[in-house]
């Protein structure tokens, strides 16, 4: 039997990170979306992944992006998606609601369209 493949969104997240680690341990081959700053700063923002950064593998994308969202999953081909992802932050979610629906609403429209 091959190994399963997983893709998470929201795998820099507490819930996200945990998850990754379970089912790394599990033997799964585990793969997650992170924003692109995630990636050119790694040190501020993949410290949650820090038991782990080797064992994953981290595809910058876009909730905003149906383009990114797609490009993501058809390289991966996952067995399983766990979204996590999500504009949370709540004086930004406030200050800018429209990015947050955009974000949280489009966001999980383009990755079950593309999954």
């Amino acid at each position: 039997m091959s190994v399963p493949k997983v893709l998470i969104t929201g795998i820099t997240g507490q819930d996200g990170s945990y998850l990754a680690e379970l089912l790394i341990a599990k033997g799964y081959d585990a793969h997650g979306i992170v924003r692109r700053v995630a990636i050119e700063d790694p040190e501020h923002r993949l410290t949650r992944l820090e038991a782990i950064r080797s064992k994953v593998k981290l595809h910058a994308a876009s909730l905003e992006s149906y383009a990114s969202i797609h490009q993501v999953v058809a390289a991966v081909e996952p067995d399983e998606c766990y979204h996590l992802a999500a504009q949370s932050f709540v004086s930004y979610s406030f200050d800018d609601e429209f990015s947050t629906l955009n974000a949280n609403i489009n966001g999980t429209h383009y990755l079950l369209a593309a999954v």
